[in-house]
């Protein structure tokens, strides 16, 4: 009799650092948690580009133009992605979609989140004029 807790070597599973694409499809892309961390993923690899463009010696020589779109631009549009994380973090704990779950920890790290989403977001928004 095999024991599901204790799996012997023949049949357990091995680490991967990615799903197969069947699972991808079938299990992960319909899973809240999976798609907050994959928006948080692309939203932080859009920011970066405005902290690199914050360096002294590149935000220095940057035309109006060039500012405006690769550093304010970049901001608002990062900085959204991260609100989208945090609601979809905080949807991920609640109940229903609808009822807030302040009793959660997760929740409140959701919500902590999107407040400072909402910094960013501002930030670059505001730094247009």
């Amino acid at each position: 009799m095999e024991d599901k807790e204790h799996p012997n070597s023949d049949n357990a599973r091995t680490w991967t650092w990615f799903p197969t694409w069947h699972e991808l499809t079938t299990h992960y892309i319909y899973e809240v948690g999976f798609l907050a961390c994959l928006v948080q993923l692309a939203a932080a690899s859009i920011f970066w580009v405005s902290g690199f463009c914050a360096l002294p010696g590149i935000y220095n020589n940057l035309s109006p133009a060039a500012l405006n779109g690769a550093y304010w631009s970049v901001q608002v549009i990062g900085g959204s992605g991260f609100i989208i994380s945090g609601i979809l973090f905080m949807l991920e704990t609640q109940q229903k979609w609808y009822l807030p779950a302040p009793k959660v920890l997760g929740w409140h790290i959701g919500l902590w989140n999107v407040i400072g989403a909402l910094g960013f977001t501002l930030c670059g928004a505001l730094g247009f004029s």
